[in-house]
């Protein structure tokens, strides 16, 4: 995909303000003419190579049990200011239904977006994208069977890196900041947004405390809490709670996480980082932060209020270029991870507690993986890049819906 100035630009900033480094500002120079070619046109096939439809795009693209949601830019944006518009397309139908449009646009947070019920959430963050004195938060809730959109704004919420899961009927949201961090909840019912928890960091002497991510099953909600006591004393933590939100047990899983970190200084600093995936999935735990920190390991009774009884293991090495799929489904049995660039995909369902290691390449063995979701029925979208190797060449992206059975041990049409 076309890599994206405005939001590269965002996450730099976003990076920096929170660890608490000087941030030099940027400007936007492009020209009226420059932004309205920034919509990219892609195709989605089948494993066949069948078209299946063409969209123009740009940003993200989000999976639906029935569809995909996706983003284009108006043709009223300007330099300063975009409009997004939002599209929801139905695979069984064929159609391309208008969910609405989203003034000053800025940010969607494409790794935390979750399907239940028919409705989709996202977390969008609008205003001006180089000062987050002048942006707000969002949780929009798209209704997917009448096609519209309403937003609820976060009113903690202090900049674009914000988590959220589904648990007990409510989403529950982390809006952390560079002192504060908030814990809400969003009623699917009135559609109201409360406060639940706060935590205090002081950026002045790194310490404190507050949460890099959030995750949940039918049972027990858990946040994932860094503590520190100064520059160099990091710790990260699994806070269990149960339905009623009471607290059950605090697992330390500093060890876990920085297991397959190489060199030992840098352990304390990629526990800081911002996280973009924690998912706990029976008792299986699963990291990924916006560096090069990757880890997926399993405990014994995650629930146990002794955490001394509590054992971990390994489940496999996790390299810096293993990512996991987005998943439609705040709880899914199948959790889904593929190596970028590599075109190994592999599936670990959860129950059996076995995990499959599968390959998926289509005409052109140049094209690779770059992004993938799945929906609750197993049917994937495989985004892929080509670039040639010798003359660093490229060729339009591509899109694949399959099923994830499918994509078990097979290579679509590697004639080439």
């Amino acid at each position: 995909m076309k890599i994206r100035f405005r939001i590269l630009t965002l996450v730099c900033v976003l990076i920096f303000s929170l660890s608490g480094c000087a941030v030099i500002s940027s400007s936007n120079n492009r020209s009226p003419e420059q932004e309205k070619n920034l919509n990219e046109t892609i195709s989605i096939y089948d494993k066949d190579e069948n078209l299946i439809t063409d969209i123009e795009h740009f940003g993200s693209i989000t999976q639906t049990d029935d569809g995909f949601i996706y983003s284009k830019l108006s043709s009223n944006s300007t330099n300063q200011f975009y409009v997004m518009e939002y599209f929801h397309y139905i695979f069984s139908t064929d159609e391309h239904k208008r969910l609405g449009t989203i003034e000053n646009w800025v940010y969607e947070a494409t790794y935390d977006s979750f399907c239940k019920n028919n409705h989709t959430y996202m977390l969008i963050t609008t205003g001006n994208a180089y000062n987050f004195d002048e942006t707000e938060n969002y949780l929009y809730d798209i209704d997917l069977l009448n096609n519209t959109m309403t937003g609820v704004m976060l009113e903690n919420a202090t900049s674009p890196y914000n988590s959220m899961t589904f648990f007990n009927d409510r989403v529950f949201i982390v809006t952390p900041g560079r002192e504060m961090c908030f814990v809400s909840s969003y009623d699917i019912g009135d559609k109201s947004v409360s406060e639940l928890r706060e935590y205090y960091f002081d950026p002045d002497t790194n310490s404190g405390e507050t949460i890099r991510h959030i995750s949940s099953d039918d049972q027990c909600l858990y946040l994932l809490r860094l503590y520190m006591e100064g520059e160099n004393q990091a710790k990260m933590y699994i806070d269990v709670f149960d339905l009623n939100l009471a607290h059950i047990s605090s697992l330390d899983v500093t060890t876990e996480i920085t297991a397959n970190t190489l060199e030992s200084e840098d352990k304390n600093n990629e526990l800081r980082q911002l996280v973009s995936h924690f998912d706990v999935n029976n008792n299986f735990i699963y990291y990924e932060n916006f560096s090069i920190t990757r880890a997926l390991f399993e405990i014994q009774n995650i629930n146990l209020t002794d955490t001394e009884q509590v054992q971990s293991k390994q489940v496999f090495e996790a390299s810096p270029a293993l990512y996991k799929a987005l998943s439609t489904s705040a709880n899914n049995e199948l959790s889904i991870f593929y190596e970028a660039y590599q075109n190994k995909i592999f599936v670990m369902d959860s129950v059996t507690r076995q995990i499959n290691e599968n390959s998926f390449y289509v005409k052109g063995l140049n094209y690779r993986i770059t992004y993938m979701t799945y929906d609750s029925q197993g049917n994937a979208l495989l985004f892929l890049d080509y670039i040639d190797p010798d003359s660093f060449e490229t060729m339009p992206s591509k899109i694949y819906f399959v099923n994830i059975s499918e994509i078990k041990n097979s290579i679509v049409d590697s004639s080439e």
